[in-house]
């Protein structure tokens, strides 16, 4: 498979939309997949950095030459350097073949340089978070909480496969990695001891500095640490190291992270960007007091401040003082906040969007990919639930009233370490896939599987095991299978689990 990503970075655009596009990269570059990226000459770009990582960029040249803004061109339309004409056409000479794949990122590109590019991809697919212009794709990602298919009905086409919500957050698997002792340290939180500070790789109005100077003016009961995560400005870099020398409160400063998860589950609160990284805050349960530092953050801090997983900062000064009093003597407050944060984002978004890319075919060549469960899918479950022949192999063989059905399912979805998700097949709910996870000695999941009986013999309880092993890799997974269940030993074992008969489990060990 040929994949190409046409995204961009400079001081004005940021660096957010080539990092989420680097994390859905890695994930695809497992799967022996050619990629490149396409990305035009700017003051910040970050082409050194995409290639660092392992990948191709072909670059397309500043454009020196004045070019008009129409206008129903879209509202970031400037940020392109150029006209969507000159874009599309420089795009096409570096396509020189049919790709399978092409994947863009930019508030500035629409719909008529996507029919432009039609011919030099079997797939487009778009990602945004803006819903503010009509797009031509086949996928639309927008990984924003609280987006739904109405915000784009007249603006893609009708059969575009829409991933909406920040189940599809694209994190890095280092977050998921992380989420067990995250969600542990949480629930041990007493006291707010570490605070870490990241309003991203380019802070252009210097935030970092107004919050490391309001930080000092709040009356601690105990004085925390701060963690201040900044980019190569070394203007910036050299003035926030001249603060933190002086500042009354013990300051580190790292300069482009490499272990963001790692500070994230030592902090206990973060003050940052509404950006992207609000993400992987939520995936690690972290509280934290958001700035918009750009328009587009504003959508995703409002739809934080309504879930109660974060707080705004309007006024830098007076609102971090007064913010950081108030959480650090609540508890109660702290603690919801995180397990808000922990419900928005469970980590796994960017293997589910993968797994659309690299869409499995079941036996009779269908399609069949994987999504998390909702409360939408609470009837169907139940159908199958009540199957005679699926019963028959539940531990529990009592069929649930339905209201005892709808309970069992309102908390399954709420549990931190559960994972409930349907299987599609040709977009049509086919199996439930459950993985709970058992936080004891052993550590492990234990994994659970059902198919509707309209879809037996399709190859699809074998795909979905797959994914399980796919999206918990490094992790130990164990299934309890009745001995009458033949058919379903012959489906774990086929997938790599071995019988232990000290646990009376079919176990498939961590890779």
């Amino acid at each position: 498979m040929e994949i190409a990503f046409r995204v961009d970075a400079s001081s004005k655009i940021g660096t957010g939309h080539v990092m989420r596009c680097l994390t859905l990269a890695k994930a695809l570059d497992k799967n022996n997949v050619k990629i490149s990226f396409i990305c035009r000459e700017a003051n910040g770009s970050m082409h050194d950095y995409i290639r660092k990582e392992g990948f191709l960029v072909t670059t397309l040249p500043e454009d020196k030459n004045q070019f008009n803004i129409e206008a129903y061109d879209p509202p970031h339309a400037h940020w392109l350097g150029t006209s969507w004409k000159k874009d599309a056409e420089e795009t096409i000479d570096i396509l020189n073949s049919k790709i399978d794949f092409l994947i863009v990122d930019h508030y500035a590109i629409d719909y008529r340089w996507h029919e432009a590019l039609r011919e030099k991809a079997k797939y487009l697919m778009v990602i945004d978070d803006l819903a503010d212009r009509k797009l031509s794709c086949d996928i639309l990602l927008d990984q924003t909480h609280g987006r739904n298919k109405d915000d784009y009905e007249y603006l893609v086409p009708n059969n575009c496969k829409l991933l909406l919500g920040s189940d599809y957050a694209l994190l890095r698997d280092e977050f998921f990695a992380m989420r067990l002792k995250a969600i542990k340290k949480r629930d041990e939180y007493s006291q707010l001891n570490r605070i870490l500070i990241s309003v991203g790789g380019m802070d252009p109005y210097n935030y970092t500095q107004k919050i490391l100077k309001a930080l000092e003016e709040v009356k601690w009961n105990k004085d925390p640490i701060i963690d201040v995560v900044v980019g190569n400005n070394k203007d910036q870099l050299n003035e926030i190291h001249h603060i933190s020398n002086n500042h009354k409160l013990a300051i580190n400063v790292i300069q482009d992270s490499k272990n963001m998860s790692e500070l994230m589950v030592c902090a206990d609160l973060a003050i940052g960007a509404g950006g992207s990284s609000s993400w992987e805050r939520c995936c690690l349960g972290l509280p934290s007091l958001l700035i918009k530092v750009a328009d587009n953050q504003e959508k995703v801090i409002s739809e934080l401040e309504r879930a109660c997983s974060a707080r705004r900062i309007k006024d830098i000064k007076q609102d971090i003082i007064k913010e950081c009093h108030d959480l650090s003597n609540d508890i109660s407050a702290m603690l919801d906040m995180s397990r808000n944060a922990f419900n928005l984002v469970s980590g796994q978004g960017t293997k589910l969007v993968t797994s659309i890319i690299n869409c499995a075919i079941a036996r009779d060549g269908g399609s069949v990919t994987i999504r998390n469960a909702n409360k939408n899918d609470a009837d169907i479950m139940y159908e199958w639930q009540t199957n005679t022949n699926t019963r028959k192999f539940f531990k529990n063989k009592e069929i649930p009233t339905y209201k005892e059905h709808i309970e069992w399912m309102e908390k399954t979805l709420s549990e931190l370490a559960t994972f409930l998700y349907i299987i599609d097949y040709e977009n049509q709910p086919a199996a439930v896939l459950r993985l709970n996870h058992n936080q004891g000695n052993p550590d492990f999941y234990l994994v659970s599987i059902y198919l509707s009986p309209d879809y037996y013999r399709r190859g699809i309880g074998e795909i979905a095991l797959n994914y399980a092993n796919t999206f918990f890799i490094n992790s130990e997974l164990r299934a309890e299978i009745s001995e009458e269940n033949i058919a379903s030993i012959n489906l774990f074992t086929k997938c790599g689990y071995t019988k232990n008969e000290e646990y009376g489990f079919y176990i498939r060990n961590s890779h």
